[in-house]
C-alpha cells in the first residue's frame, strides 16, 4: 500500500520525461524558453478549464416545492410535477 501523496511509477517516468523535454526546449530556445513554458501552461490550463464548465453537470437537480432529486436536464419534477 502507498502513502498518499506519494507518486505511483508511472507518474514519476511521466514527470522525467516532461523536465526532459521542457530542459531541452530552455536548452534550444534560449531565454525565450524560459518565458514561453509558463504561458503555454497558462493558455493550455485556460482552455482545459474552459472545456470542464461547458460539461453539462451530472448532478441531481432538487424540486424547490417537494425537494425531490431529479436528473440533471429534468424540466418537471418526477414526484409532483413541479416545475424546475
Amino acid at each position: 500500500m502507498k502513502p498518499s501523496g506519494m507518486a505511483s511509477g508511472n507518474e514519476l517516468v511521466l514527470y522525467g520525461f516532461l523536465s526532459l523535454v521542457a530542459a531541452l526546449f530552455v536548452l534550444v530556445t534560449g531565454p525565450f524558453g524560459l518565458v514561453a513554458i509558463p504561458f503555454v501552461l497558462i493558455v493550455v490550463g485556460f482552455l482545459k478549464m474552459g472545456a470542464d464548465s461547458g460539461a453539462e453537470s451530472t448532478n441531481p437537480v432538487n424540486c424547490a416545492g417537494c425537494g425531490a432529486p431529479n436528473d440533471p436536464g429534468s424540466e418537471v419534477c418526477r414526484h409532483c410535477e413541479e416545475p424546475l
